[in-house]
């Protein structure tokens, strides 16, 4: 005799026939495709579990009240084709349509933040592509993160130029981060030609301003960053826009993490790339105190190839004007955010 059962709504089993009682309790996937945990008759839906007994989910949903009763959101309203198997992925949109967002409005200030791996050029390319498609007039300063210099000002970024130079480079990034000279080599090119943007003359010659920011191991960002005028596009270590709190050096400022929120909190918008965030889950990075909701989304390539992603998060006025009909929250454990969804039609 074949075993079978009768489903009550919502997941629920009674046992019907089988060959005994024991072999059919011991399937621990049934018709809904999720996991029963055999102990507690719960079945996992990955960011919740439900009580099928009970029709009633144990906790709240992690993500909130989000978009309504739109029931499919988590799909990008197709779940026949889509799946989201953390409970926690967000929306996806295209480049054109990400930059069209970004471009709307002409008036206020804007501050767009990239986290880098200093190892990787996936932010320094990023950079490029946002110096070519922003409006120079609006955000005239590239702002870059340089924990050796003072924090007085007196330095600033120049356009770096001279095969020697771009050697000292390379050795410098072999030194540094531990990468082979081929490795150094792309890395240094793509510094190079996020130098080359920086120039001191009218923003006409589409220039812009160079200004570090991070001097003397994050002394005083608050500092470095009052003396700012207008917008800026800035390059820092992702860490200082993924976490509030450092576990490495308890000599930087408290205003260093998450920067972006500190100093600029209501016109700032983070892009982290997909590369680097893969990067700091092979490492086990961890996010910690970040007490407010975050949102965000996800953005394909300048190509639309998801392999080129990078996520955009924020919490401020900038980043609800721009996107506050497709963000949604993002948890503090980036993994869950893959794979990345196709973008919603």
């Amino acid at each position: 005799t074949l075993s079978y059962e009768h489903y009550y709504p919502y997941g629920g089993t009674a046992i019907i026939a089988g060959k005994d009682k024991t072999q059919t309790q011991q399937k621990r996937y049934r018709y809904t495709g999720k996991e029963r945990d055999d102990s507690s008759g719960l079945s996992y839906y990955g960011a919740r579990y439900l009580a099928p007994w009970l029709a009633r989910w144990i906790s709240p949903d992690s993500a909130g009240a989000v978009d309504g009763l739109n029931l499919y959101v988590y799909v990008g309203n197709n779940p026949l084709k889509y799946t989201d198997p953390t409970g926690h992925g967000i929306n996806t949109i295209s480049n054109d349509e990400f930059f069209k967002r970004m471009n709307k409005d002409k008036t206020s200030e804007l501050n767009i933040w990239v986290g880098d791996a200093h190892h990787l050029p996936d932010a320094h390319k990023l950079l490029l592509t946002l110096a070519e498609n922003i409006d120079i007039e609006r955000i005239g300063n590239l702002v870059i993160e340089e924990v050796n210099v003072s924090i007085s000002g007196d330095k600033r970024p120049t356009s770096v130029q001279g095969p020697a130079m771009f050697q000292t480079i390379v050795n410098y990034a072999m030194r540094e981060y531990n990468i082979n000279e081929m490795q150094a080599m792309v890395l240094s090119s793509y510094t190079l030609k996020t130098r080359a943007l920086i120039g001191e003359g009218p923003l006409i010659d589409k220039k812009f301003k160079g200004i570090f920011i991070g001097g003397e191991n994050w002394k005083n960002p608050r500092l470095e960053v009052s003396r700012i005028k207008g917008g800026m596009l800035a390059i820092v270590g992702a860490c200082h826009l993924l976490t509030s709190k450092c576990s490495v050096n308890k000599t930087i400022h408290p205003d260093a993490f998450p920067v972006q929120d500190h100093l600029k909190p209501d016109t700032s918008i983070a892009l982290i790339p997909l590369n680097v965030i893969i990067f700091l889950n092979n490492i086990l990075f961890i996010r910690q105190g970040n007490s407010e909701t975050e949102f965000g989304l996800w953005v394909n390539g300048n190509d639309n190839k998801p392999e080129n992603a990078f996520l955009v998060i924020g919490r401020g006025k900038a980043m609800r004007e721009r996107f506050g009909d497709i963000m949604q929250p993002t948890p503090m454990d980036l993994s869950k955010l893959l794979p990345i969804k196709e973008p919603s039609p």
